[in-house]
């Protein structure tokens, strides 16, 4: 009856994308806190979920000297987190967006939805 109700289906590969120019220094909570809600809401499968972000973390980019969580939440994902700079052109998001389709039809592939 919410307004998400069907959002996160056990049958679908999960792509998790945040973009942020913003150090957020008062978030709440810790990098693994964060992954392990995502994954708890995939059932426990972190395999089924794809993680793109892209932050102000990188030299030269208002905030590349915040807090580490949002480097620290997409690192978690391994070779299924990507992480971008917010700092870049338009031309450096379509290849960071670009390179992310691969990433994503290959954890699609080896998804295996549950039962």
């Amino acid at each position: 009856g919410g307004c998400n109700e069907g959002f996160l289906r056990d049958d679908a590969l999960l792509v998790v994308s945040f973009l942020s120019d913003d150090a957020n220094k008062e978030d709440e909570g810790e990098a693994m806190d964060w992954y392990q809600a995502v994954v708890d809401a995939k059932g426990g499968d972190p395999t089924s979920v794809v993680v793109l972000g892209l932050t102000p973390a990188w030299e030269g980019c208002r905030g590349a000297d915040a807090q580490p969580h949002w480097v620290e939440f997409i690192e978690l994902w391994g070779a299924q987190g990507l992480h971008g700079d917010i700092c870049g052109s338009a031309a450096d998001y379509v290849s960071f967006f670009e390179s992310a389709v691969s990433t994503i039809a290959e954890a699609c592939d080896n998804f295996e939805p549950p039962g």
